[in-house]
């Protein structure tokens, strides 16, 4: 049979290791939030509108339609989207 005193020493270790396991779990979660978010590749986005392209509004939306690629491609030779 153990003795008081052996409980004692019994119930200071196994409290030991629960603070060191709880600290070092602190840490490793502490550690994994500071971790940088490294973004994953997206998908590309799809834009899409409506425009008259044919009838007596051709003029007009052909020239909506050259000014959107333009910006288009200058937006993805920056670098896409989220490098603004």
């Amino acid at each position: 049979m153990l003795s008081k005193e052996a409980i004692t020493k019994l119930q200071a270790i196994i409290n030991t290791v629960i603070i060191v396991a709880a600290v070092i779990v602190g840490v490793i979660y502490f550690l994994y939030a500071m971790m940088p978010v490294i973004p994953s590749p997206a998908a590309p986005i799809r834009i899409g509108y409506i425009l008259p392209l044919t009838g007596a509004s051709a003029r007009l939306g052909k020239e909506v339609l050259d000014g959107s690629l333009l910006a288009l491609e200058e937006i993805n030779t920056k670098g896409g989207l989220f490098s603004f």
